[in-house]
């Protein structure tokens, strides 16, 4: 059964998450939640928590990191299901600040939550996080209209590939979307074709299915689809390899796609 309330992480500034965390409350709860003026993030699960099992993970005053000792409560906190609400939930802000012995001790956390429990991680840029806790997510960004080209250099710079490539890449999967599949597909054969060696074919899937799988385009599709598109993109960077049969993997991730979207 598809599970509601998988784990997210949000691009976005604090005042930003708070917001976005005030509405998904009052959406969630049908009650209203009165914000306040300048109020920050750790003030306002304080000032709700007597009505709302809400739990805020952010960096210790003493320390510069979260640690694993953080996370301890967390996990306790995380069996304890609500009693006049139907959910709970864990902020975690800024998820930057999970060192990575922490962030290996959410993973569990992250991939099977409790039914009752939504966990939203804050991040400015979710490269910063461990590639196990993103694959593990749904990402969204909180101002997708900016992104593109931000996410576009981040895929440049972390694949070593001209940006006009990635650019093209982002053309397919837009294309798809409007239900120009014949199109896309032909172009995504072409672009893979042009590169040289099979290492440079297999990169070319890899960046294609993060794009796939980026927040970018999340407001086009449901909550479910995310879920398979994110099951699909994972599955299909198992199969990438230098020796991958280019035109067979293509065929496979459109049929998959066609499915999905």
């Amino acid at each position: 059964m598809y599970n509601s309330n998988i784990s997210q992480i949000l691009i976005a500034n604090s005042s930003d998450f708070l917001r976005f965390v005030q509405t998904q409350l009052v959406e969630d709860l049908e009650s209203p939640i009165e914000s306040q003026p300048n109020e920050t993030l750790s003030e306002f699960s304080n000032r709700v928590g007597n009505k709302v099992n809400i739990m805020l993970l952010t960096t210790p005053a003493t320390k510069k990191e979260i640690g694993v000792e953080e996370i301890i409560p967390v996990l306790g906190f995380a069996q304890i299901k609500p009693n006049l609400q139907p959910k709970a939930y864990l902020l975690i802000s800024p998820a930057e600040q999970l060192n990575i012995a922490a962030q290996n001790k959410l993973l569990k956390l992250l991939e099977e939550p409790p039914q009752f429990l939504q966990i939203y991680l804050q991040v400015k840029q979710p490269t910063n996080l461990l590639v196990t806790i993103r694959s593990r997510c749904l990402i969204t960004r909180l101002d997708p209209a900016k992104s593109a080209n931000s996410f576009s250099s981040e895929l440049s710079q972390e694949f070593n590939i001209d940006a006009e490539v990635v650019n093209n890449l982002f053309t397919v999967w837009e294309k798809f979307l409007d239900r120009d599949k014949f199109d896309a597909y032909e172009q995504l054969q072409s672009i893979i074709a042009a590169q040289e060696t099979g290492a440079s074919k297999g990169v070319i899937f890899e960046v294609f299915t993060k794009i796939v799988n980026s927040s970018i385009f999340s407001p086009r599709l449901s909550m479910q689809q995310q879920q398979l598109l994110m099951n699909l993109t994972t599955n299909i960077h198992k199969s990438v390899g230098a020796n991958v049969n280019t035109k067979l993997l293509t065929d496979r991730i459109f049929l998959e796609l066609q499915a999905i979207v």
